[in-house]
């Protein structure tokens, strides 16, 4: 091997079968390199296990990863796109990488919405989709429930919730499909920006991880990806405020739906359009929610 690449990855059984995925990609497209896996633990992962830390929402999930590659003792990083702030540090660059999975939220434990009772406690530590659940089927009793994604399906089975909302990505990257009761209409439950892309992240000035990197961008990925995430840097929002973007191209037309809430999920507003190209929708998509009132949801979260 000429050269050994550090890909830098969150210590959790998700974020490592994501980096162990990307590291086949490298080495199936490069003879020449080695891949080695970091495992750091990021300020994200600590306030998980510590009901007494909050989560910031600014990148708490991978600033300790940004940070090893600008200090190089990383050289590329793995994250979930959606725990990807819309802005991206000085020297960096995020990239997303192969096809995106299911971007839909999945419920866990029924079958449908239907199936839960008045009582029924469901588990999720989104604010996104707390206040979805409020608003869309008027359930208040929600309890926060942190940790990876193991220690979630846990407590389902211990019973202390009666149901959670996860992502069908990570269930899926984790063989975990069977634990899916039904996946939740984009449309109306509204996923986070980039949900189900996987993006890496790589310093601008190295141009060995750029070589290796560029053939495994996906065009289509990055086309709805950066359209969601234009969204969310247009109004100025972080990974605390209830929203959800969902982009999809559907031949040469780009669809897109948006919903901006308040915490209590009691107001809202929501966006569906479609257009040619993918940044003059962001645009449009933002500038209608701005009209709307979307900055001051945001505002009081």
């Amino acid at each position: 091997m000429g050269h050994t690449i550090r890909l830098a990855t969150r210590r959790s059984p998700l974020a490592l079968a994501q980096a162990n995925h990307v590291r086949s990609l490298l080495l199936e497209r490069n003879s020449d390199v080695d891949v080695e896996i970091v495992g750091i633990t990021t300020s994200g992962d600590r306030s998980a296990t510590s009901p007494s830390q909050a989560l910031s929402g600014k990148g708490d999930f991978l600033k300790e990863l940004e940070l090893a590659l600008l200090d190089q003792s990383a050289d590329l990083a793995v994250h979930s796109m959606k725990d990807v702030p819309s802005s991206t540090p000085k020297g960096l660059r995020i990239s997303a990488i192969g096809n995106r999975e299911d971007a839909r939220d999945a419920l866990i434990g029924v079958k449908s919405l239907s199936e839960l009772t008045a009582d029924s406690c469901i588990g999720t530590s989104s604010a996104r989709r707390r206040a979805l659940l409020k608003h869309v089927v008027n359930r208040s009793n929600i309890k926060p429930i942190r940790g990876n994604v193991e220690t979630r399906l846990a407590k389902l089975d211990n019973q202390e919730v009666d149901a959670l909302v996860l992502a069908c990505a990570g269930l899926s990257r984790l063989g975990l499909e069977q634990r899916i009761g039904c996946c939740l209409d984009p449309s109306i439950f509204v996923p986070a920006a980039g949900q189900g892309c996987l993006a890496v992240e790589h310093r601008t000035d190295d141009e060995l991880v750029k070589r290796i990197v560029d053939p495994l961008i996906s065009q289509p990925t990055s086309a709805v990806a950066d359209c969601e995430r234009a969204v969310v840097r247009e109004l100025q929002a972080d990974c605390n405020a209830p929203m959800g973007v969902y982009c999809v191209q559907l031949g040469s037309i780009f669809q897109l739906h948006a919903v901006v809430l308040d915490p209590s999920g009691d107001h809202s507003v929501r966006v569906s359009l479609t257009d040619q190209s993918s940044s003059t929708l962001a645009d449009r998509a933002a500038g209608q929610l701005i009209a709307m009132g979307a900055l001051d949801l945001i505002k009081s979260t």
